[in-house]
């Protein structure tokens, strides 16, 4: 009994007998020998016998049937050895027993493992098989949905799939725009004129949303037969797909809409997999944003806000709390001293020491201005204890920083002061639309950082109403009555007294 040896990229994958004829080879499970491939045509050629010979004829394929390199347009006798070449597929006609190898004993041979999947697929995927057909599809599919995180190269493969077993022309994703209205998101065709296609009928394509079910109409207008399902995943409705074909050619079956379905749910989960992985992107990138600014607390209260959790606004707005500045003093002097390696060091040494605290005591690094750190407290999520939790900052900071400085060379050591001040400030996102920022500004944040500024080496100096809130809770000492430039009236300054 003569039989076929087909090859894929030089890998055998099946030995088929041709067990009768005519033995028609195609895409289409009706076919004695299936070769699921978009390159093989539904009905590609057929074997057949004529007295003791075998021949073969193209069914008007269109990639074309060829015969020893050469495209055949009339039946040509096949001999032994004669090679067939059917889309990727290779055929070689070979007479007598199939030689199903076996290793030979002390040797090994190794076989791809998608090699043997499409092996037992073309095997047992003959005529009447349906089943198998589907099985297969949908193993392709999952499979995509978990190499493919582009949603775009999952739509392709599922209508690639689509096309190879259901009888439809053509295939397309519809799925909904940002405004809310539908549109063609993907689409595949084996017609050769495309421009001539109708329309892809989307009032069928609205019923079966509206409807939540697999639907197989006839459009008379067009001479369409029509296959369409709802993209839908559990309670969310995501678009629909939709196959058609010639009214006259396209006869959709139940098992088409069963496998359909099947298809429309996969692609429907790899779309809400998809908005997942977008959505991680961007959280990944928003929370490392985030992270070199707020505390972990503040981090995750701002994520969950983004995900409409939380009701913080982050919009422009005056807001109470309270502003620290912290800074080196004499860094002019230091930076002229030390080489800027050593420099570079110590400075990011120091900066995190402030950020680190900060966050600890559940502020936010505003800004670096140089040397210079400015943190808030209270915002953009009001703390009830906003002054307490900056001193406690502060406190921490000077003492870390005579740590750090303890350990250093004479002319590598340095010391901070800090300036503290609450009350109503403007607060929100400022910037550009290119880039914007979460910052605070008016007069409560200026006298802040003039009170930093007349600061001496380990001193915190905090404004009166920071000490209005403390002044129970921390040991204070009033530096008096200051002027600061600009202002009319003059302020009252305390001193938190650091053991």
């Amino acid at each position: 009994m003569p039989y076929l040896i087909i090859k894929k990229n030089e890998e055998i994958i099946s030995e088929p007998e041709i067990h009768r004829t005519p033995f028609k080879i195609g895409r289409l499970p009706d076919n004695d020998l299936l070769l699921p491939d978009l390159s093989v045509s539904r009905e590609h050629c057929v074997i057949f016998r004529d007295s003791d010979e075998y021949y073969i004829r193209d069914l008007e394929s269109k990639n074309g049937t060829f015969l020893n390199t050469v495209r055949i347009v009339t039946p040509c006798k096949l001999n032994e050895g004669d090679v067939i070449d059917i889309g990727e597929y290779t055929c070689i006609f070979r007479l007598g027993i199939p030689e199903f190898r076996k290793p030979l004993p002390g040797t090994q041979r190794t076989i791809n493992v998608e090699t043997l999947q499409e092996r037992l697929f073309i095997r047992h995927g003959n005529r009447g098989n349906r089943i198998n057909m589907h099985f297969y599809i949908l193993h392709q599919l999952a499979k995509s949905l978990l190499l493919n995180p582009e949603i775009m190269q999952v739509y392709d493969t599922a209508l690639a799939m689509l096309l190879q077993s259901i009888e439809a022309e053509r295939g397309a994703i519809i799925t909904y725009n940002d405004k809310g209205m539908l549109e063609i998101t993907a689409k595949r065709s084996i017609l050769e004129k495309v421009q001539s296609e109708p329309e892809i009928n989307m009032k069928i394509a609205n019923e079966a949303l509206e409807k939540i079910a697999t639907i197989i109409t006839t459009d008379h207008k067009e001479s369409r037969q029509i296959i369409c399902s709802p993209l839908w995943e559990k309670s969310k409705l995501y678009g629909a797909i939709y196959l058609d074909g010639d009214v006259k050619k396209a006869n959709f079956s139940e098992s088409d809409l069963e496998l359909l379905t099947a298809v429309a749910n996969m692609v429907a989960i790899a779309i809400k997999q998809s908005e997942l992985y977008e959505r991680f992107k961007k959280e990944t990138i928003l929370r490392h944003n985030l992270e070199q600014y707020f505390s972990p607390d503040i981090v995750k209260e701002i994520l969950s806000d983004s995900m409409g959790v939380s009701k913080v606004n982050m919009g422009i707005e005056e807001r109470y709390g309270t502003v620290m500045f912290v800074d080196i003093k004499d860094f002019t002097t230091l930076s002229e001293n030390l080489p800027p390696k050593d420099l570079l060091e110590i400075l990011n040494e120091y900066l995190e020491i402030c950020s680190k605290t900060i966050f600890k005591y559940k502020g936010s690094v505003n800004k670096f201005i140089g040397d210079g750190v400015m943190s808030v407290f209270g915002l953009p999520f009001p703390l009830k204890n906003d002054a307490e939790m900056a001193i406690n900052a502060g406190v921490e900071i000077i003492r870390l920083i005579r740590d750090f400085t303890s350990k250093l060379s004479s002319e590598k050591r340095f010391r901070a002061k800090i300036g503290i001040n609450s009350g109503r400030m403007i607060a929100g996102n400022f910037g550009s639309s290119h880039r914007l920022e979460y910052s605070v500004l008016g007069d409560v944040v200026n006298i802040a950082s003039r009170i930093e500024g007349i600061a001496k080496p380990d001193q915190i100096l905090i404004g009166e109403n920071t000490y209005r809130m403390v002044k129970e809770k921390f040991r204070t000492a009033e530096v008096g009555n200051i002027w600061l430039k600009g202002k009319n009236e003059s302020l009252r300054v305390f001193e938190i007294i650091i053991d």
